[in-house]
């Protein structure tokens, strides 16, 4: 009796065959999907990424722009926070008819977001409250400028209209004579209390102080921001930004706002 002969049957084969082929096409569908996927999270990164910069750019136009016009002043600051420099783009302007009604808008960048202040320019505190070194202005009548108004002028109208023009030019040379301690250019100087107090005058009398600025309490966060780098030329505001996932921009605007000389 003959033994059977060992092979390989043709179903056999075609077993191994179609294993072979599905095994194939199980490792290509997984290439392509995770190729996919790659190209898919890139696309929206760099999506992210893009809107990330134009967001940032779109909220610092709006925020000045809404602030730019008139008779305001552009300063560019730095303030000082727990060791940390912080530069800062003012926008100073008037909006009442009395002395203190001078406000301010800071935009900067601290904490990782761009942030908005809007704080007064001024703020009123007893001359007893001043301490040594600290700068103020005291605002007396005087006679002459009384005596000239009632001179020259001949209609309520006319006096109105003088008392605006004087409250403007009043308003530019404080802001101007900012830095400047016993400015005797100024019809308005800023002065410098030597002691405590003050130096001469009731205690109770109340002084203009220029409003401090801590960026870590008076802004409110407006978008994610690590960097901004504002300059000033003439006309001219340009401010370099560069977002929490490294992205940077310059924005260039044409001001219609004066700069603080």
């Amino acid at each position: 009796m003959s033994k059977r002969a060992i092979g390989h049957s043709p179903k056999m084969i075609q077993n191994v065959f179609v294993l072979l082929l599905l095994s194939l096409f199980a490792i290509l569908s997984t290439f392509l999907v995770t190729v996919g996927a790659q190209l898919y999270r890139n696309t929206v990164e760099s999506s992210e990424k893009n809107n990330a910069i134009r967001i940032v750019t779109t909220v610092l136009r709006s925020t000045i722009w809404a602030e730019d016009g008139g008779d305001g002043e552009i300063e560019v600051e730095e303030f000082e926070l727990n060791g940390e420099k912080v530069k800062v783009l003012s926008i100073i302007r008037k909006y009442g008819d009395s002395f203190g009604d001078v406000w301010v808008k800071r935009v900067y960048a601290y904490n990782g977001s761009l942030q908005e202040g809007y704080t007064e320019y001024f703020k009123t505190i007893k001359r007893k409250e001043l301490k040594a070194g600290q700068q103020y202005l005291e605002l007396e009548e005087n006679a002459d400028d009384d005596e000239f108004w009632e001179d020259e002028l001949e209609s309520p109208e006319e006096s109105a209209s003088a008392e605006d023009a004087e409250s403007d030019g009043m308003f530019e040379k404080v802001i101007n004579s900012q830095n400047a301690a016993n400015n005797t250019n100024s019809k308005y100087p800023y002065k410098t209390a030597s002691k405590d107090g003050g130096d001469d005058g009731d205690p109770d009398d109340y002084v203009y102080v220029h409003r401090g600025f801590v960026p870590g309490s008076d802004g409110e966060p407006l978008c994610d921001l690590i960097r901004f780098e504002p300059s000033w030329n003439g006309r001219k505001l340009a401010v370099e930004m560069e977002t929490t996932d490294h992205q940077t921009s310059t924005v260039r605007m044409t001001m219609r706002s004066g700069g603080a000389e």
